[in-house]
């Protein structure tokens, strides 16, 4: 018998190093002790309110105590206790922190579940909702946004909702078959003026084919089908399209699939396919709870932010869109951002940006354009001024706002990035993606002025078009610098554009336009 629960202790038991489980011990004790004695080993949900205090949202912290209080005991005497145990609390931590995709889904489910009865994607939707702003919260309460706090000390609604957007995307929805799920999808694209027309697959099911989307919507120009099978209904997406796409960053659920059932295998598997969400979660422990926060490394999902001199500045960027793009980039490029180029500090000039962004490693390119949007491309080398393509399958072109998406080269072409300036011959801009004349992001060299073209898509990346209008007009213009510089990097020589070129600063000082940098800046001197 003694061997038997030995074993069960075992099987329910902590995952945790001993120095962890120490700490997690001393944490509970904490807990239990001030309650007052109201059940011996025990603590409440006043108790957790008042160790947390403002650290977090009272709706996430109601959220990790019904996660404690909703694991079985293998002690069947605490099962009608409302009260957390010791066992409880060093199980739902265990899993979460330290389990498997279904122990941490198991754990999620709990959380997700605020009353008896099936669990529903209206549920799953402010689960996210709230874990999302938890994560703004704790990490603005702690002072931990690692230098980005002079953008704002607090982010955008539609920020929030574009990233809890993202997050649900890859979230497979099964059930019955039957038009709940595929209405509010039918009447999104409805909005867009979409083509819909219903047919009937082999197997009996339903199939939609939508035509005629708009390009700034979605990557479409001809049909795709979002097919719905008889008994499996899971929305099936072609390659190019997601579902954040399809909803273009708006609310993603309509209110007939937010009555839609959740089982347990669905949230394993987000949980498997959002490592986001896990990480969230961890920021949340950590931070929240003040627990462990030495064996959760900070830098791996909000970088660092440097601006030269800690001159001020106010960011294109907040907290969320840094750590999406950061969750896409290598580990050696999240730890540390170095600012560039910013319109607002330099100017609106070509030259200064050609002149301090090549020859930097890794980097972001974030513009927004009149409308709000917010987009961009990660160029994966330096960036060098000639006209020919360059750089590698690493690259990627993005979306913030008013959706949150990348996009990953299609292997089509090569054309990932192309910078050049001073040519007659050959188009004088920067650009990722496409052909000339046709890029999937392009600059100009006429300065605040680009295009993102995609009919149907770009050849390059797959994007859809990422500005408000394809021939878009932009103030705001970002380059970031990831990660440290390399030797070879390190001892190019930093020369601008016009030091090298007199017939383009000629051209410059005709057109009547200024140098930002002049008497900013010693000129270069060549090297022997």
């Amino acid at each position: 018998m003694g061997n038997a629960k030995s074993l069960s202790g075992q099987k329910m038991g902590s995952r945790f190093l001993p120095e962890e489980q120490a700490e997690v011990d001393k944490l509970f004790d904490a807990l239990s002790s001030s309650d007052g004695g109201v059940a011996t080993g025990t603590f409440s949900l006043e108790a957790l309110k008042s160790h947390v205090k403002e650290a977090l949202p009272p709706a996430m912290v109601a959220r990790l105590y019904n996660g404690m209080w909703r694991v079985k005991p293998t002690d069947r005497a605490h099962g009608s206790c409302r009260s957390v145990s010791r066992e409880q609390f060093t199980v739902f931590l265990s899993h979460l922190l330290k389990g498997s995709c279904e122990e941490k889904g198991l754990m999620v489910m709990k959380m997700i579940s605020v009353a008896e009865g099936p669990t529903k994607t209206r549920d799953v939707q402010k689960f996210t909702e709230d874990l999302v702003a938890s994560v703004v919260h704790v990490l603005t309460h702690r002072h931990e946004l690692r230098g980005w706090t002079w953008r704002k000390s607090t982010v955008p609604h539609d920020s929030m909702q574009a990233m809890v957007a993202q997050l649900l995307s890859e979230m497979k929805f099964q059930g019955k078959c039957g038009a709940a799920i595929l209405c509010p999808v039918i009447q999104t694209l409805a909005c867009w003026s979409a083509s819909v027309v219903t047919t009937q697959t082999s197997q009996g099911g339903s199939a939609v084919a939508c035509a005629c989307l708009p390009c700034s919507a979605i990557a479409v120009g001809y049909p795709r089908v979002l097919q719905l099978c008889r008994s499996h209904c899971v929305i099936r997406l072609p390659p190019l399209v997601s579902v954040s796409e399809i909803l273009d960053g708006q609310k993603f659920l309509g209110p007939q699939c937010l009555d839609q059932v959740c089982d347990q295998a669905m949230i394993e598997e987000w949980v498997f396919h959002v490592p986001l969400v896990g990480v969230f979660l961890s920021v949340v422990i950590h931070r929240g709870l003040c627990l462990l926060a030495s064996s959760f490394d900070l830098s791996t999902l909000v970088p660092e932010c440097h601006v030269d001199g800690g001159r001020p500045s106010e960011s294109i960027l907040d907290v969320l869109s840094v750590i999406y793009l950061s969750s896409h980039l290598a580990v050696e490029h999240r730890q540390c951002w170095r600012l560039l180029f910013s319109t607002q500090l330099h100017g609106q000039s070509f030259s200064q940006l050609c002149s301090l962004i090549t020859s930097q490693g890794p980097s972001l390119i974030v513009l927004e354009d009149r409308d709000g949007y917010v987009f961009g491309g990660f160029a994966s080398c330096s960036w060098e001024v000639k006209p020919q393509f360059q750089g590698d399958n690493k690259c990627f072109l993005f979306s913030i706002a008013p959706r949150m998406a990348t996009y990953t080269p299609t292997g089509y072409n090569n054309h990932f990035m192309y910078l050049n300036y001073g040519q007659q011959t050959m188009p004088n801009g920067l650009g990722m993606g496409g052909q000339h004349h046709y890029f999937g992001l392009w600059v100009a060299a006429d300065f605040g002025k680009g295009h993102s073209k995609a009919k149907p898509a770009c050849t390059t990346y797959s994007s859809p078009q990422l500005s408000a209008q394809e021939d878009f007009q932009f103030e705001k213009m970002e380059v970031w610098g990831l990660g440290n510089l390399s030797e070879k990097d390190q001892g190019t020589n930093k020369k601008s554009i016009l030091d090298s070129n007199p017939d383009a600063r000629s051209l410059l000082e005709i057109s009547g336009r200024t140098r930002h940098s002049e008497g900013l800046r010693e000129v270069p001197k060549d090297e022997d």
